[in-house]
Parts: structure tokens; sequence; C-alpha cells
């Protein structure tokens, strides 16, 4: 009798818990494809740090991130029947237009890869590299996080649309991602057409660039020869393992060819298809495993880590690889924020929030989409990166502070020409997926993750190239072995 009883409650515990999972996706579906935001749906609010000092004014916000979650970019070395029906959901977007640099503003060719790609389908319908259901997810949470934490930011673009600057590689992938994270970032109302800069990739900067310079390509397959000198045993069994399974033309699909016996195997492609998968919840090859994949993903890790600061132990070549592969934004990141001081010295109306002037001013938001290969040398070049990869829709932030002396209230901006008189009123902060970190300067080494601005530029000018082109000729010994062939270090 008691048993019956008991299996009643359950019985009406599991209708109950079912009915309210179908009514939840009922929401978030409901939400999302009609252009809502998700974390409204759910009545929650987006996170936000609110661990700002208050005697510092926040005037100035850049941000780079990597694109959401996708399809892998590598053929499969069997026939698999993994189905990637994941890319088919119309999830709006706010009104966008790609433009290239220039007066024309004519948009280059897409990357080679991105070309390659969009002609490789999938099972399912979805194509090679292309951004999924997830990933367009994972872009509005990032939209709506920064959208909570600079909100007084985005009032001010609300006010006038020119102070905000929205920057891609030329990819679709990084693209959508950008028009889904300005989705959650703006208004509900926002009702503009909204411009997403970018480059042909013989000028792009924001990813460790072979193509445009030939000196890093060295470096980076002297890094490659090193890794395959000091491999661990791991790769050793993992190949064996693999071998066995997939047998020689999977190996040659997988691109684990070694460079010396066992060791100079590349696992780039094995670890984007495992974490794709995985990433996406589905079902794993017969060949795979999730402790495989947590493997390979673990030693790409390392392997991606002596392709862009070798075995660091050399800190001269570390900061020279990193300063031709990523110098050239980091030093971009550092002129907005001269220009955005330059405004405010000068008085000029976008302190109060709206330009009335024609006059060029700077953003006082900016977002860059790219890669992995755009995040992971910033890392390295600030000393961030310690083996983990970063994930989809990871961050770092650059914000510019004012700091507010006694005299000055919110609304009077009549002193400002006077009271501003040096760097040192400005300060910089950066943070990684939202957190604070200390950099390698004098405060940082104290503690203190605001930096005097005059500070970050002599950081950021160490970390510039002076002569690009320059500096990317090869040099001496280097034309020995210098080639055509690149590095597996691509835009993923």
């Amino acid at each position: 009798m008691m048993r019956r009883h008991v299996e009643r409650i359950l019985s009406r515990c599991v209708t109950v818990w079912t009915t309210m999972l179908r009514g939840l996706q009922k929401i978030i579906l409901g939400a999302v494809a009609g252009g809502g935001s998700l974390i409204p749906a759910l009545g929650l609010t987006a996170e936000a740090d609110g661990s700002q000092d208050e005697d510092f004014e926040l005037v100035q916000v850049q941000v780079l991130f990597r694109h959401g979650a996708r399809t892998t970019v590598y053929p499969y070395p069997k026939d698999m029947t993994t189905c990637w029906n994941l890319c088919g959901s119309d999830i709006r977007t706010v009104a966008y237009k790609v433009v290239g640099p220039g007066e024309g503003k004519e948009v280059p060719p897409l990357v080679r890869g991105a070309k390659y790609g969009r002609n490789r389908m999938l099972k399912g319908g979805c194509y090679s590299g292309q951004l999924t259901d997830l990933g367009k997810l994972q872009a509005r949470q990032l939209g709506l996080k920064l959208g909570s934490r600079y909100s007084g930011l985005v009032e001010m673009i609300s006010k006038d649309p020119s102070l905000l600057y929205v920057r891609s590689t030329n990819y679709p992938r990084t693209q959508e991602t950008a028009a889904h994270v300005l989705t959650g970032l703006l208004p509900s109302n926002w009702s503009l057409l909204t411009p997403i800069h970018t480059v042909h990739f013989d000028e792009e900067y924001l990813v460790a660039n072979q193509t445009a310079c030939p000196r890093l390509s060295e470096f980076l397959k002297e890094g490659k020869r090193m890794y395959a000198k000091v491999a661990p045993s791991e790769l050793v069994r993992i190949r064996l393992e693999l071998e066995n399974k997939l047998g020689e033309e999977g190996i040659k699909k997988l691109k684990l060819h070694p460079t010396s016996k066992w060791k100079g195997m590349n696992l780039m492609p094995t670890r984007d298809i495992l974490r794709c998968m995985s990433t996406h919840g589905m079902e794993l090859p017969e060949w795979g495993s999730y402790n495989l994949a947590n493997e390979t993903q673990r030693l790409a890790g390392k392997q991606i880590a002596y392709l862009l600061q070798h075995d660091g132990k050399n800190q001269e070549v570390t900061n020279e690889i990193t300063r031709l592969g990523i110098g050239r934004f980091l030093g971009k990141v550092c002129e907005s924020m001269e220009q955005r001081v330059s405004d405010l010295e000068e008085g000029s109306d976008v302190a109060k929030g709206f330009s009335s002037s024609k006059a060029k001013v700077a953003p006082v938001l900016s977002l860059y989409s790219g890669h992995d290969t755009s995040m992971l040398p910033v890392l390295i070049s600030y000393q961030l990166y310690h083996g983990d990869w970063p994930t989809y829709c990871s961050s770092v932030a650059w914000e510019l502070y004012r700091s507010k002396p006694k005299a000055w209230t919110q609304t009077d901006f009549s002193s400002i020409s006077e009271t501003v008189a040096s760097g040192e009123k400005y300060y910089v902060r950066v943070l990684s997926n939202f957190e604070p970190v200390c950099l390698n300067t004098t405060s940082g080494a104290y503690g203190s993750t605001y930096i005097p601005l005059d500070e970050f530029k002599e950081l950021t000018d160490r970390q510039t190239p002076k002569n690009f082109e320059k500096d990317c000729a090869i040099k001496g010994e280097d034309m020995k072995t210098s080639g055509s062939n690149k590095t597996d270090a691509g835009t993923f």
C-alpha cells in the first residue's frame, strides 16, 4: 500500500518536472527565435562585475573576443555518421553590414580557408567552420554581459552611434559572432544599420599573420621543430592508439605525420574535431573518447605554446614572436586610448555623451571579433597564458579610466582642460574573461590592476613593431631554411 502511494507521488513529480522543462524550452526558443535575449526570458539579469573603484570614471572600453562555437575546420578521418544539423535556427540579429577599408568600403574576398569551408558541406546541413546555433547563443550571452557591465557607455552610443566601432576578421563565423554580440549588447529598440569593419587578409592584424610576415612564419616553424625534440611520451601512445583504430589513411587525414619519428605529430586536427563534437554534446566517434579529447586539448596547448614562445626560456624571442604576431593590434588599442584622452582633454562634446562636431573622435566602445589565434598571442604577450586553450567567446578587455579628483562632479566638465594635465590622471585595467589581471609593469608588480596610462604606453611600446615590413623580412641564416609552407597555426 505504502509502495503504491510512493509510486503515485513519484509519478506526479515526474509529470510536473517534465511539464516545467517543456515550458522552459518554449520560453528559451521563443525568446531566441524572436530576436529577444535569453537571460531576460528566464527572469535573470546578466552578470556584471561591480568591482570598479568609485575613485575612477570609465571613459572607454575595447574588447577582443573569440568567435562562438563552430563546426570543425578539418576533414574527418573516416566516413563518420555525425549529423551536423546545428546551424539552421533563425536567430535574428541587429541589422548590420560588413564593410571593407578605404573610401569605397568594398568588402574584400573571403579568406581562402573561409571559402574552402563554405564549399565543404557536412552531413546535416552545416558547412565546415560554420558558427552553430550554440555559438550564436554564446555570442548573445557575451553581448548581454558587456551591455550590463558597460551600460553607461551603451547609453552614450545610443545618443551617438559613431562612438561604437566593430571590427572582425574576414570570416563568416567571426562576423556573425560580432552581430550576435551586438544584439545582446545594444538596446532592444536599436534599429540602425551597424557597420562591421574588415580588411583583406594580407593586411590582417587581429591574428598572428604568417602571410603578412615571413619572419613570423620562420619563428613558428622553428618552434615546431623544437617541440618535436621534446614532445612528451603521451604523443607516442596517442599516435599508436589512433593508428590502430584509423589505419594509415585515417592518420593522413588527421595530418598526424611526424616531422621526426613519432614526436612531431600535429594534434590540432584531432583536438579540433573532438572538441567541436564534445562542445555540442555529440556522440564521439569510435576512435575518440572524452579522455582523448581532454588529452589532446592539453597537449595541443603545449604545442601551440612552443610555436608562439618556443621553450619559454628566452624572453626576447617570445617578445619578438608576439610583437610580430599581435603587436600591431596592441598598438592600435593604445592609439585609441590616446585619442580618447585627447578628446577629453580638449573638452569635446563627446565627453558629455554626445558629439555635435563633425571632427572624428575616438570610439568609447570598440569590439574586435577574432579567433583563438587572436587570443593566444595577446595572453602570451601579457604573460597570462598557462596552457588553457581560449574557449569560445572568451575575451580580453582594455578599460580606460579617468581618476575623479575631489573638485570634480559628475556633471561639471568645465575645468577638464585645466585639471587633466598629465597621463597620471588616466589608468588602464586589463580583464581576462571579465577578471582584472596584473600586468608586468611597476604598478602590476605591487598587485595593482589599475595601471597609469604612461606605464601602459611604455609596456605597449615594447610590444609593438617599430617597422613591421622591415622587422618581418627574413634575416641571415633564416634564408637557408625559409620556404612557402606555413605551420598549422592558422585561424580557428
